[in-house]
């Protein structure tokens, strides 16, 4: 005879497996995205970055310590260099000629050279270049007279060429006139036109040209007038 108590125990033991399997089959897989959200590794943007900050931060560290020696081996440079300028004849004429003519006069073979603006007839023009100390151009060459030209424009200019009361040549600064130098027509005062020296009347009002040594020239020139007199026993 089967008691109650087996006949539960039975019928537990019966529907137990059938429970397991039902709740088996209605389990879902585990859905590792719905669970573990993706991980976004934060940290290696911080990484990167901090690198580019490090990387950064040490070319400016090697900059600052190599700083000094650069400003040591420019210095030495410019040093050995000014050095180099006093002791050879090309440095003195070099910074000679920087210091050479005022401004606004151009430097050209050894001279300094003013173009004027303004008009003024010859007697004038040669008083305004007297009180600069100078005179009105002399052309000595004709590499002289092409730079003139060249630098003088389309206008003509008063040149420091006159006849005195013999009707003969001579320059303003008391050099000699040489006949290489054609002049045309047959007046008493030259100016340099846009390819020649023109005799004119001395008092029209035109342009001007001065001209005179420039200080390395003039230093020149005076120590050799010293050395030519101490010769003389002037």
């Amino acid at each position: 005879m089967i008691s109650h108590d087996d006949d539960a125990v039975e019928r537990h033991s019966l529907r137990a497996p059938e429970e397991t399997e039902a709740a088996q089959r209605g389990k879902k897989p585990l859905d590792w995205r719905t669970h573990f959200p993706k991980i976004r590794r934060t940290g290696d943007h911080h990484n990167y970055q901090g690198r580019g900050i490090t990387s950064k931060r040490t070319i400016l560290f090697a900059f600052i310590i190599m700083l000094p020696f650069l400003i040591t081996i420019i210095a030495l440079a410019v040093q050995r260099g000014g050095k180099s300028n006093q002791t050879s004849p090309d440095g003195n004429y070099s910074a000679a000629l920087r210091a050479a003519c005022p401004a606004p006069w151009i430097v050209y073979g050894g001279k300094c050279y003013f173009f004027s603006e303004e008009e003024r007839n010859w007697t004038s023009a040669q008083s305004f270049c007297s009180s600069q100390g100078s005179s009105l151009a002399a052309i000595q060459s004709e590499l002289e007279k092409v730079f003139m030209l060249r630098f003088k424009g389309e206008a003509d200019h008063w040149i420091g060429l006159r006849k005195d009361f013999n009707d003969t040549w001579i320059w303003a600064d008391g050099s000699e006139y040489s006949n290489r130098l054609v002049v045309k027509g047959s007046k008493n005062c030259a100016y340099l036109s846009k390819e020649f020296v023109i005799a004119s009347r001395c008092h029209i009002p035109i342009k001007w040209i001065c001209s005179h040594p420039d200080a390395y020239m003039r230093d020149v020139n005076s120590t050799a007038g010293k050395v030519i007199c101490q010769e003389k026993l002037c």
